[in-house]
């Protein structure tokens, strides 16, 4: 059932207030609620259940979200979906490492990346979102910071979810063609020699990982920020955009007078 955004506000607000939860689903049964969405905002479901709604229903999602408050029960989910994709990158490369390194200091890589890649996401999460924050306030945004940083959080969540599942399936690809593993993540082409399929399959999930993580970044900035969503998007996108340009014209600058000192 999804969650009235309004609801979910007015129970934050209760919460916040010192309301005890029973205080505050009187509160709302008083105010003249409908039960069935006064029962919507209280119900937690498990946390398989709320992921599925992160995927499949956003906009939902983000309304049962509305009221966390705190950076860590945010960054917990974040840790959680960057330590998967961390430890799985670092499995699937182990076949490849392996006649290169020895066994103990394999068995060490796989907990180490996933801290490391962990700490990654999380500062690359404040950074995301304060990239998107000023072009959203310049686009007529209305939340603060911390909503930012909620969409930005979650969208990278999706976006783990289909790193690491690229990382297993082109893995399994890979033993189609031997010496033709490709990663979806990594900055390398594929080979020419690789499987069809290994092609197709990384083609797919790059083209689902970044449709999937715009809509859900959108969904969260529309809701929060009281925006529409293609206008959230832009917003969100600007910065980013302009950096991109302008980095993209000093290498291209660089290269150019490189060429011209030859």
């Amino acid at each position: 059932m999804a969650v009235d955004p309004a609801v979910a506000e007015y129970l934050r607000l209760m919460r916040e207030g010192g309301h005890t939860p029973e205080q505050a689903r009187e509160k709302l049964l008083e105010a003249g609620w409908d039960s069935a969405a006064v029962d919507g905002a209280f119900d937690q479901p498990q946390p398989s259940k709320r992921f599925q709604a992160l995927f499949f229903h956003p906009d939902e999602f983000f309304a049962r979200v509305q009221g966390v408050t705190s950076h860590s029960a945010l960054l917990k989910d974040l840790a959680l979906f960057g330590a998967v994709a961390g430890a799985a990158g670092a499995l699937t490369s182990l076949p490849q490492l392996g006649p290169d390194y020895p066994p103990a200091a394999l068995l060490f890589a796989v907990p180490f990346t996933a801290v490391l890649m962990v700490g990654v996401f999380i500062l690359g999460a404040y950074a995301a979102a304060g990239l998107y924050h000023v072009g959203i306030r310049l686009f007529g945004g209305k939340g603060g910071y911390f909503a930012t940083f909620k969409a930005a959080v979650y969208t990278l969540v999706v976006s783990l979810a289909y790193q690491t599942i690229s990382a297993i399936s082109l893995f399994l690809l890979s033993f189609l063609e031997p010496q033709a593993r490709a990663s979806l993540f990594e900055m390398q082409q594929l080979s020419l020699q690789s499987h069809p399929l290994t092609v197709v399959v990384s083609s797919v999930l790059t083209l689902a990982s970044m449709v999937h993580s715009l809509s859900v970044l959108s969904t969260g900035i529309s809701q929060y920020h009281q925006m529409g969503r293609f206008r959230a998007l832009l917003g969100a996108l600007l910065l980013p955009l302009v950096l991109a340009v302008v980095f993209g014209a000093l290498v291209m600058g660089a290269l150019l007078a490189g060429l011209s000192a030859l």
